[in-house]
């Protein structure tokens, strides 16, 4: 096993609970029902990188409404960049297990599995900068911040329960 073997494995796992995440995230902006919080590790993953759950349940209720509508006109489109990319992980983990390993075949794949997450980074910026073209500069900066680091709770408690924002409660 080189030594890049354990970093390629941990990029390709990375990408997959992105894309589990992403599709969680789509899934229950588009949603009009209560779905359960995710569990407490994919929260920590939500951390790590841009909420769109906690981004859209920022925006003023007008411009929530206007975003669920753009998510559910870009859904198909999203849907399948998803596919894209699950298409070029599986591609990826496949030039990354073959025997004999083929390292141009394997940095191949993985150059395409990068593009197709590009792809889909690149979409979901267009939906998010589309979604607060139109709000006041603090409305903006609020959004885009819970979107990076979730809600700011007071009382500890957890959603629905003396947290997140005064005006959702």
């Amino acid at each position: 096993m080189s030594r890049a073997t354990p970093w390629i494995a941990a990029l390709v796992i990375s990408v997959l609970a992105n894309g589990v995440l992403l599709g969680f995230v789509l899934h229950r902006g588009l949603s009009q029902q209560t779905v359960e919080p995710p569990p407490q590790e994919m929260r920590t993953i939500i951390r790590g990188g841009f909420s769109m759950m906690h981004f859209m349940r920022s925006l003023p209720e007008e411009a929530r409404e206007r975003a669920r509508e753009r998510m559910r006109a870009e859904w198909p489109r999203l849907r399948a960049l998803g596919g894209e990319i699950r298409e070029a992980q599986a591609g990826a983990e496949a030039a990354l297990r073959a025997e004999p390993f083929e390292p141009d075949t394997a940095r191949a794949a993985m150059t395409e599995l990068r593009q197709a997450r590009e792809a889909m980074e690149t979409a979901v910026e267009a939906l998010v900068l589309d979604m607060i073209a139109e709000l006041p500069p603090e409305q903006r900066a609020r959004a885009l911040e819970q979107g990076r680091h979730g809600p700011h709770r007071r009382g500890g408690g957890p959603r629905g329960h003396g947290g997140g924002p005064p005006e959702r409660r």
